[in-house]
């Protein structure tokens, strides 16, 4: 529950804007949407103000500042270990995301010159680079299955941990209208 009346929506946005300025590296953030507790910052927080700025109506966008804060507070280690798999997973499925595209740049680019060129030739080249596709996206499609499944374990973490993360979310900002499921309706 509140415990200061709401401000100002400039006054909110900036305070909320500060709080994440002064938390560069904030992995996790409170209520970046009105029904999630915790989650993790995927994207420039300053999308997500653009967002609200423009798309949510004036009468929720000042309670949606002073509920969207980084994380300030240690997390509890099997949602660290859990972030921690995250991101390895992450990061390896974006690395081969890229192997994919570069692979399917070549294959396409051999096979627009394989219309102009029907030479046995060139139509090995365009066999290899569809070998070589085939085979990033194997990789990439195999990365993307254990990226979702380690995804999933960390939500199952945040899910088993909700009672601690109501207690840590109240212990670093204590001024919010979180409910247990949603920031309206107090």
């Amino acid at each position: 529950m509140l415990k200061t009346p709401l401000k100002s929506i400039d006054e909110e946005f900036d305070e909320c804007q500060l709080a994440f300025e002064l938390c560069p590296g904030a992995k996790f953030g409170w209520c970046i949407h009105h029904e999630g507790l915790i989650e993790r910052i995927a994207e420039s927080i300053g999308n997500r103000f653009r967002y609200v700025l423009n798309y949510k109506s004036e009468n929720e966008q000042a309670r949606r500042f002073r509920n969207m804060l980084p994380v300030r507070i240690a997390l509890p280690d099997s949602i660290n270990l859990a972030l921690a798999a995250f991101e390895s997973r992450r990061e390896e499925g974006d690395a081969l995301g890229i192997v994919f595209r570069e692979k399917k740049y070549v294959f396409d680019q051999k096979k627009s010159d394989d219309e102009y060129d029907s030479t046995a030739l060139a139509e090995e080249a365009m066999n290899k680079a569809c070998d070589e596709m085939t085979t990033a996206y194997n990789s990439y499609s195999r990365a993307s299955d254990a990226f979702t499944a380690t995804y999933s374990q960390l939500l199952h973490e945040l899910h088993l941990c909700r009672e601690v993360l109501t207690k840590l979310h109240d212990e670093d900002w204590p001024d919010n209208s979180w409910n247990g499921g949603s920031i309206f309706n107090e």
